[in-house]
């Protein structure tokens, strides 16, 4: 396994078990253990809501593809609990589907 995993769409080629560089790492962002919780969307994750990491919370679990519907009951707390997500899945049904006269186009 490379060092690049969480990120949004398939990497390219062998990328993905390409080790970074000194360099490379130097200009990653990073948001360390320490930080505030953040919550963080457009990762279209599926399966069951998880952590990836005590203080990151992904809330992007492909609602429009049909996947969960996901928020968190946070309480202030500092380390994030898996436990704290709730979410409903979507149904696939044409009669969950908006009309047309429901969607805001702007």
């Amino acid at each position: 396994m490379g060092d690049v995993v969480f990120q949004p769409d398939n990497l390219p080629g062998d990328l993905e078990t390409h080790a970074l560089s000194n360099e490379e790492r130097q200009q990653l962002s990073y948001y360390g253990p320490d930080q505030p919780p953040l919550f963080i969307g457009h990762y279209w994750c599926e399966g069951i809501p998880a952590l990836p990491a005590r203080n990151i919370a992904c809330l992007d679990y492909s609602a429009v593809k049909y996947g969960r519907l996901v928020a968190y009951r946070w309480n202030g707390e500092a380390t994030l609990n898996a436990d704290h997500f709730v979410w409903i899945k979507v149904p696939k049904e044409e009669r969950a589907l908006p009309r047309s006269w429901e969607i805001d186009f702007d």
